[in-house]
């Protein structure tokens, strides 16, 4: 494919533990990685066409799907993945694992989502989510923030964990956004920081 995203692991010496390549005939991006507390990785990212993380091939939906695969730490084998998509363009961009062994894991999505409780309708053009997945991928929870603009483009997503169960989110957004408190508007393209319980 094109710009093929690769995922190594390295010892302390810089020895090449184990490496997967996530190769498809069509584009797809790694956009972030975490280790869990049993070593074990989480990588999100997105694709077009066909890929196979390693439990076989997987279609997108749309123009891009979002992702989220993981492998053992110890030596790289796959142990599940969990594919979001839609007609339009969705991305996966940060992850964090917590303590227990959830994962959290944000991006954006330019119509619905569904990550197993029902969809999420997103206001305008690149909405921001947030979701949170088990130790073995199922749901949990998830949010939607997003106004009539482009809530999050030019600036990846990221989050880190508390250790308590919290969640914080920073991304960009435009127009005005609506994060739980009441109507934020951004002056142009502003930042933001969003702490989830």
């Amino acid at each position: 494919g094109v710009r093929d995203p690769f995922v190594a692991l390295f010892s302390t010496t810089g020895t090449v533990l184990w490496s997967r390549c996530l190769a498809g005939p069509d584009p797809e991006a790694a956009e972030d990685v975490a280790f869990d507390a049993a070593g074990d990785v989480a990588v999100v990212g997105w694709f077009w066409g066909t890929l196979d993380f390693g439990g076989g091939p997987t279609t997108s939906q749309g123009s891009a799907d979002a992702f989220l695969v993981k492998y053992s730490g110890s030596n790289g084998a796959y142990l599940w993945s969990n594919v979001w998509g839609s007609p339009a363009a969705d991305q996966a961009q940060g992850v964090a694992a917590d303590v227990d062994g959830s994962i959290v894991v944000t991006g954006t999505f330019d119509a619905m989502l569904d990550f197993g409780a029902g969809p999420l309708v997103s206001s305008g053009l690149f909405d921001v989510f947030v979701a949170r997945r088990t130790v073995d991928g199922g749901h949990v929870w998830a949010r939607s923030f997003g106004g009539a603009g482009a809530d999050a483009t030019g600036y990846p997503l990221r989050v880190a964990l508390d250790g308590a169960g919290g969640s914080f989110v920073t991304g960009r957004f435009s127009d005005a956004v609506d994060f739980g408190a009441g109507p934020v508007t951004a002056a142009m393209a502003d930042f933001f920081l969003l702490h989830l319980g």
